[in-house]
């Protein structure tokens, strides 16, 4: 069954969540959906399954409402139920028998690995398993049209392989399959895709077809010299040499000539990171080269990236001082390679079930250090026992060479998973609330409490409070006051500023995303520990992410951050993998892959990119 879109719009009052949009998603075929929070992913998808009506366009080839299957983002599921009473629940809605359901059961409960859960609540399985289970909810009665939003969202790699695995198997049966997600590699996995940005489609077709259409030229060089790229790159030409230093503005042409500093070509540039690599897109055919690179070739997140960036798409931007130079992050002694945290052979239970057993792990100054492993793994519990928020039942952990406590903990710039804003606030009072918090803390503590040996002292923290208060009082006498301080607190000030008066439950994802960084770094903390802080992105703000958290490591800090997208787990310097509680493997990814003989491991990362 195909169904056919033609100039679709949707309003929220003055808010368009669909506009003018176009498409065809044929039997058989799976349609890959790519857009960040509040690209319309969510509208199309409710449209297409009869929840909302269009203001204008038309619709042909829907099913009627007994053949559509639909899981929403929040996975479906009845928490109270069990996995087999959600399950035959959905069976009775849509009037299947007793023995065609229990087949159907049993085949979908096995091809998702669900089968010895059948008796558990919703609510007791991880997130990866409640996830399957919308899924195979949503396909049990074998519907003509399967829309599927985000199912894999937050979800660990092994479990979003798995429901893959799911989705092929209902295409391969002829449904017609339209799957929304934030996850630009996904793109490869289906038949075609559409990138969707403020409800709008940007580009239509095979993933090959969309790379084809990204206009101008990409480019690439190395951040720094020496280092193994974290992210494969196909170049088209020799190398040029590397330069040590920004990319600069002057281009050259094919015979090596430098062109003015004023060409358009070059006052249009943009730059983003991956890793090691930095890449320049030049939005011009004509052959010019950008000062230091050589060409390279498209993959699929650098296409998203560059047409969303071209009609001037993503997240407000939030910048840091420029970085020292990168390669003392590698080959950094001293004070550069200083231990800021240590976990020793932690092991914290909750009864009888042990989150963590006999854990160990260190994060360096200057390094990035990823926390990857499935839903339930333990990376939030030991992120938490690293803060001092929980105490371990065996072990120890240390933060600057003590204990976690009051004082240690200001050194440290926190982002949980659920952002910790206050949704009612606007940018600017979040940012108040949160710094003034650490100027209380300093005032609270002996005098010299916070000396430590290597590290900021108490006084610097107490400027920073100063600094807080006094442009808050400011702010009163005189509202166009804006902080002269090119401190990390002033750049986190007049991005909040940016934002204006809007409660940050009404930004985008993006944005409320950055603005929990701008807020964690704005006292200019040596530790940065991050919870999946860029979970449901679109690839615009999780490349602006990405690009501050190296700024952070080339500036000295340490960070640790968990994610479940492994492209980004390659930009980290190195990285430790939890499975049930335990550590199973360390090291760059590379080393990781190396380690055939481990099943989990090989399946992790088999599919990255």
């Amino acid at each position: 069954m195909n169904v056919i879109m033609d100039h679709v719009s949707v309003n929220y009052g003055s808010v368009k969540a669909l506009s003018e949009f176009s498409a065809s998603f044929k039997s058989g075929e799976v349609t890959v959906i790519v857009g960040g929070d509040g690209a319309g992913k969510s509208t199309l998808l409710r449209l297409l399954a009869g929840e909302i009506t269009m203001g204008s366009g038309s619709v042909v080839g829907l099913p009627d409402s007994c053949g559509i299957g639909y899981q929403s983002a929040d996975s479906g599921t009845w928490a109270d139920l069990s996995v087999l009473g959600n399950m035959n629940f959905v069976g009775k809605i849509f009037g299947m028998d007793m023995r065609q359901r229990q087949r159907r059961i049993d085949y979908l409960l096995e091809r998702a690995n669900l089968q010895d859960a059948r008796h558990r609540s919703a609510r007791d399985l991880s997130g990866g398993m409640r996830q399957k289970l919308g899924c195979i909810m949503a396909s049990l009665h074998e519907p003509d049209l399967l829309l599927l939003d985000e199912p894999t969202t937050g979800v660990d790699p092994i479990s979003r392989e798995e429901l893959w695995h799911l989705i092929d198997d209902e295409a391969k049966l002829g449904r017609t399959v339209v799957v929304a997600t934030t996850y630009v590699d996904e793109a490869m996995r289906g038949s075609s895709m559409i990138l969707l940005n403020h409800g709008r489609s940007l580009a239509q077709g095979n993933p090959a077809d969309v790379m084809a259409q990204v206009p101008g030229r990409l480019f690439c060089r190395p951040v720094r010299a020496g280092v193994k790229a974290a992210v494969k790159v196909d170049v088209q030409a020799p190398a040029q040499g590397a330069v040590q230093g920004a990319v600069q503005s002057a281009v050259q042409d094919s015979t090596g000539q430098t062109s003015p500093e004023s060409s358009e070509p070059a006052k249009a540039m943009q730059t983003w990171r991956r890793g090691n690599t930095q890449f320049v897109w030049v939005p011009a055919e004509n052959p010019i080269y950008p000062e230091g690179c050589q060409p390279a070739r498209m993959d699929i997140e650098n296409a998203c990236i560059i047409l969303l960036k071209s009609t001037g798409s993503g997240s407000d931007r939030f910048s840091l001082e420029p970085t020292k130079d990168a390669r003392v992050r590698v080959s950094g002694t001293g004070a550069m390679r200083t231990e800021l945290v240590r976990a020793n052979s932690i092991t914290k239970r909750f009864g009888r079930h042990a989150a963590l057993s006999d854990v160990s792990i260190d994060v360096n100054a200057g390094e990035i250090v990823g926390l990857i492993g499935s839903n339930g793994a333990g990376k939030t519990t030991l992120m938490r026992v690293l803060l001092g928020l929980e105490v371990p039942d065996e072990g120890t952990a240390t933060l600057f060479g003590e204990g976690p406590s009051l004082q240690s903990r200001e050194g440290i710039g926190y982002v949980p998973q659920g952002l910790g804003l206050y949704p009612t606030l606007d940018a600017e009072q979040n940012l108040i609330f949160a710094h003034s918090i650490y100027s209380r803390v300093s005032e609270l503590l002996p005098r010299g409490a916070v000396k430590r040996h290597g590290f900021r002292r108490e006084g610097a923290i107490r400027r920073l409070g100063d600094r807080s208060h006094a442009v808050h009082e400011k702010r009163h006498d005189d509202s166009s006051a804006r902080d002269p301080s090119p401190s990390a607190y002033g750049k986190a000030l007049e991005f909040a500023r940016s934002l204006g008066k809007t409660p940050v439950q009404r930004l985008a994802l993006g944005t409320r995303r950055m603005l929990a960084y701008a807020i964690a770094t704005a006292h200019d903390p040596e530790l940065l520990i991050l919870d999946e802080p860029t979970s449901g992105v679109d690839p615009v703000a999780r490349m602006e992410l990405w690009n501050q958290l190296h700024g952070s490591a080339d500036n000295g800090a340490g960070v640790l951050i968990t994610t479940h997208y492994m492209s980004e787990a390659v930009q980290c310097d190195r990285c430790v993998l939890l499975s049930q509680g335990k550590v199973v493997a360390s090291g760059t990814v590379d080393d990781m892959i190396k380690d055939h003989e481990n099943p989990y491991i090989s399946s992790l990362f088999k599919n990255r990119t």
